[in-house]
């Protein structure tokens, strides 16, 4: 291997950083968090707020509660470092700091504990996916995420 021959020409189609039109390919799209609120753990919290919203188990809330569709990549973040472009949303939305802003899917819906809870429990370390098992732990739910969703990453050129 050497340098390329004098003949041979490179062109970058594309970055990791933005794509040729300028959008960004990892779009910050829900900023996550859940709090103790006076509870003694967050999976207490997580079951009790099952319980008040007359699920029978976390199968049962998967069905009924509107989850993110498609897999996001997932990020740690802490309070000072959560993308601009969540925090506006999270602004937006008037929750506290349970939440995270919304779905991006048309509009902007808030998104209350009870659905932190569930996609936190579908985050992996490094991605959330739907069909993942949903665990709820004391690790899982502690957890600040910022989830972002990939745009189109591979060069469409023939």
């Amino acid at each position: 291997m050497g340098p390329p021959p004098l003949n041979c020409s490179h062109a970058l189609r594309s970055s990791l950083l933005r794509a040729d039109d300028g959008e960004p390919l990892f779009i910050a799209g829900l900023a996550l968090g859940f709090e103790l609120a006076g509870q003694t753990s967050r999976v207490a919290r997580a079951r009790a707020l099952l319980r008040e919203a007359g699920l029978a188990d976390v199968e049962a809330a998967r069905r009924q509660v509107a989850l993110p569709a498609g897999r996001w990549l997932s990020r740690p973040c802490s309070d000072g470092t959560v993308p601009e472009t969540a925090a506006k949303k999270t602004e937006k939305a008037g929750r506290g700091s349970d939440l995270g802003p919304e779905v991006e899917a048309g509009g902007l819906s808030p998104i209350g504990p009870l659905e932190v809870a569930l996609i936190l429990g579908l985050c992996g370390p490094a991605f959330y996916a739907p069909d993942r098992p949903l665990i709820w732990s004391e690790a899982r739910l502690s957890r600040r995420l910022v989830l972002y969703r990939c745009s189109e990453f591979y060069d469409k050129s023939p």
